[in-house]
């Protein structure tokens, strides 16, 4: 039932996306190729009736007209006899030949040594193989050299072969080879019955009768039908992929629900659906033409399904090669168009030539051609046909059309297939460490921990936790076998109605430790428990996730991106909208519902991605840098809902200011180096890793001296002591410890401004700053982490190029 509702909510976002840019599929998806196609179809579109007696008979006297009268042209025959000499005279007369340019030979032998030895005329050369005279049974050869004229005798003649029902003469007739072989029969059965009186007339072989399309071939329709779908899907299935990926928006899907892939499956489903009503249109316009004439209309237009589900296939696996949507508008037309042109030019190498059985354009062109042969010479193709290359005498070794189908069918599995399993983040993953080594996937790595400072834990134990995480650690593995440890057993607890900081610098594995937390990244050793579930699959929907950049689908609304995600998260529609309107209202978005987020500023923007990662009852959020970028004021803004957040849930942050740190957070925690160095409230952070509360004393003047104030100051605290001076400023560190004693240090320095030539004082705690600086120090002097021989620092861990996680 969830996996229908899920399947459900994708559909209407792929729709969203359709009714969002309808005038691009308008003209793109319909108008355009339609119009192409029409123009293509019906731009000269005539028809003619071919007649299998469109041609005259050609009688005796015409026939030969054609025999060669050259002056070096010659007619040999073979045996010299008399009854045969007596028959090639009769012949010479007949067709007007010179009596010197017939030759007779005793053998074939001489015969040969004078056709070879003459290369100046045209010669015929007759080898009677029967004795002749009174034999019912008569047996010739007829040879020639230096016609001009391939005969392709070992070839089935047919009259479609040569195309020759299109042609008002062929070679046959024009090289007088027909008025030769005429002459000789009929004088033999003149000699022979001793009748003069019959007639004999010479006519091409019958065609059928059929209406011929006189404007476009089949070949030439599939070319630009292959190029249409490859702009199409250009834009409706490759770039919103890209586009996508590039948002971010894929990676937020995993998070928020395991059935993230019906996102692709459905933006196939309605793309497909959008191209099968222009193709449609397409076939209906080649069948009023009658374009396809002899083949039976299912087989193209099954052949035209088959094309545009592998060409979608295709788009799909494309861009997994493309991060920007700039790159895949160029590149994704160089894939479609390089393959097609290179095995096209080049379809006489045999390496190009096997190319065809992985791009399906290739193919489809090759059962394009096939259709196209069987149109062109009047051939039915049947489903007899579909395990033929061509008709009888036309075959090849090259495909037939139940192979193209096939293969066809085959690339679309394959490329959708690939997909699908390299777009999973998990399985790209497990593929980076197969290659690396099957060892460095299931080793069992060990990592020795560092000094860890828990202050105040025992509080926190106290209290109920959302999220509990203990001795997590992660491994990043290079092709090299070296090792980047870059979270090294992590402890940590976040407890519910509560903000917790996660502080460190850049590399110090945060971003790691909350992909981890939130499922997208596999952790090499350690547990990760949320509301008691320790499974990712299990405990992802109870996660609110806001990344450090802004991730919106540009065709939802304010109010749609909430409604999406909470219906994501096992909402129904009307409570999806419900509680959708109410967390809009309380992050300040409501008026904005109607609104596209391009239309925000930036504070709305985080606000919108905060409600975005609030919908569906989460238990605990999760914001990585959520201030970056915003201006105060906005900052202010996002504090206070922030603030009102943690009455119901548990908040984990991580950011760079450390007054953001220290106004929101009622537990910090610091990493340094994959270890989390120190933890508690930051009241208990800087009482253990500060010096105290710093004075800040103001020169009045230049009489104003530092050390007359520092020996002032330590008569009533011994302990302080002088942190820095730049004029006019005297910073002096208060110990803690004297707590009781400044109301009455302030007091006194009041009262001697004067004397001490002082103009102003003040007295503040010490500063989160202060304590990361503190703690930072600390560890690189404390900490070893240590992997075995091959272990390595890890300044840059959130990002490692070069290295494979474990």
């Amino acid at each position: 039932m969830a996996t229908l509702l899920t399947f459900r909510v994708f559909m209407w976002k792929a729709l969203k996306e359709k009714q969002f840019s309808w005038k691009f599929v308008l003209i793109f998806v319909y108008l355009l190729p339609c119009l192409v196609t029409g123009l293509l179809l019906f731009s000269s579109h005539s028809e003619r009736s071919i007649s299998s007696h469109e041609f005259d008979a050609l009688d005796t006297e015409t026939l030969a007209t054609y025999f060669p009268g050259g002056v070096h042209d010659s007619v040999c025959f073979t045996p010299d006899t008399p009854f045969f000499s007596d028959l090639i005279e009769r012949v010479r007369f007949k067709l007007g030949i010179l009596y010197e340019r017939v030759h007779g030979f005793p053998t074939v032998h001489q015969m040969n040594r004078f056709v070879e030895s003459n290369n100046q005329g045209k010669i015929y050369a007759i080898i009677f193989n029967s004795p002749g005279n009174s034999s019912m049974e008569f047996n010739y050869t007829i040879r020639n050299r230096n016609m001009g004229v391939n005969f392709d005798t070992q070839q089935f003649y047919l009259n479609d072969i040569k195309r020759i029902n299109n042609r008002v003469t062929d070679e046959y007739i024009e090289s007088g080879f027909l008025a030769l072989q005429q002459s000789i029969d009929s004088i033999y059965i003149e000699l022979i019955t001793g009748r003069t009186n019959f007639a004999s007339e010479i006519e091409h072989f019958p065609a059928l009768s059929r209406t011929q399309i006189s404007n476009i071939d089949v070949v030439v329709f599939g070319t630009f039908f292959a190029l249409l779908l490859f702009m199409t899907s250009t834009y409706i299935i490759l770039i919103p992929l890209v586009e996508e990926k590039e948002c971010g928006v894929n990676a937020l899907l995993r998070i928020v629900t395991k059935y993230f892939y019906f996102n692709d499956v459905t933006r196939f489903i309605v793309n497909f659906i959008l191209c099968i009503v222009f193709l449609s249109i397409a076939f209906v316009m080649t069948v009023w033409c009658n374009l396809w004439e002899t083949i039976q209309l299912q087989y193209p237009l099954f052949l035209m399904i088959l094309f545009l589900i592998a060409i979608m296939s295709y788009s799909c696996f494309i861009s997994l090669f493309f991060q920007t949507v700039e790159y895949a508008k160029i590149g994704g037309i160089l894939f479609y168009l390089v393959p097609f042109c290179v095995i096209f030019f080049y379809s006489d190498n045999v390496f190009i030539n096997k190319l065809e059985y992985i791009f399906c354009g290739s193919l489809f062109l090759n059962g394009m051609t096939i259709f196209g042969n069987y149109v062109s010479t009047g051939h039915v193709f049947d489903v007899k046909s579909l395990t033929k290359s061509a008709y009888l005498g036309a075959e090849n070794d090259h495909f037939s059309m139940g192979s193209i189908y096939g293969l066809l069918l085959l690339n679309s599995f394959v490329y959708l297939g690939l997909y699908f399993a390299l777009e999973n983040f998990q399985m790209c993953e497990y593929i980076k460490c197969f290659f690396c080594g099957v060892k460095n996937c299931w080793v069992t790595t060990k990592v020795k921990n560092g000094p860890v400072q828990q202050i105040g834990l025992q509080n926190m134990q106290e209290s109920e936790n959302a999220v509990e995480i203990s001795n997590l650690s992660k491994v990043f593995y290079s092709f090299r076998g070296k090792h980047k440890v870059a979270v090294n057993r992590v402890s940590l607890e976040i407890p519910k109605r509560q903000i917790t900081a996660l502080l460190g610098h850049n590399g110090a594995g945060k971003t790691t430790t909350m992909c981890m937390i939130i499922g997208t990244l596999s952790r090499t050793d350690g547990t990760i428990s949320v509301e008691g579930q320790t499974e990712a699959r299990k405990y992802q929907k109870m996660i609110g996730y806001c990344p450090q950049k802004n991730v919106f689908i540009k065709y939802f609304t304010c109010l749609e991106h909430v409604i999406f995600f909470g219906r994501l998260r096992g909402l129904d529609e009307e409570e999806a909208r419900q509680e959708s309107e109410k967390i809009l209202n309380e992050v300040k978005l409501l008026p904005k519902g109607s609104c596209h987020p391009k239309k925000l500023s930036g504070g709305m923007k985080r606000r919108l991605c905060l409600a975005m990662g609030v919908i569906g009852n989460t238990k605990i959020v999760i914001l990585d840098e959520p201030t970056s970028g915003l201006d105060p004021e906005s900052r202010r803004e996002l504090w206070d809902v922030l603030l009102a957040l943690r009455k119901e849930r548990a908040v984990l942050i991580t950011t760079h200011y450390m007054e953001e740190a220290d106004i929101l957070g009622d537990k910090i925690a610091i990493m340094e180096n994959g270890h989390i160095v120190c933890h508690g409230t930051s009241l208990e952070l800087k009482r253990k890793y500060t010096s105290g509360y710093i004075l800040k004393v103001m020169a009045a003047n230049k009489e104003f001296s530092p050390n007359v104030t520092e020996d002032f100051v330590r008569k009533r605290i011994p302990n302080a002591r002088i942190k820095s001076h730049i004029e006019p400023t005297l910073i002096i560190s208060l110990p803690y410890k004297n707590e009781n004693s400044y109301s009455k240090i302030l007091s006194e320095l009041e009262n001697g401004k004067g004397a001490l030539a002082i103009d102003s004082v003040s007295i503040t705690n010490a500063t989160l700053e202060e304590v990361f600086l503190s703690c930072a120090d600390r560890e690189r002097k404390d900490v070893v982490v240590n992997v075995g021989q091959n272990a390595q620092g890890c300044d840059e861990v959130d990002s490692i190029d070069g290295y494979h996680p474990v």
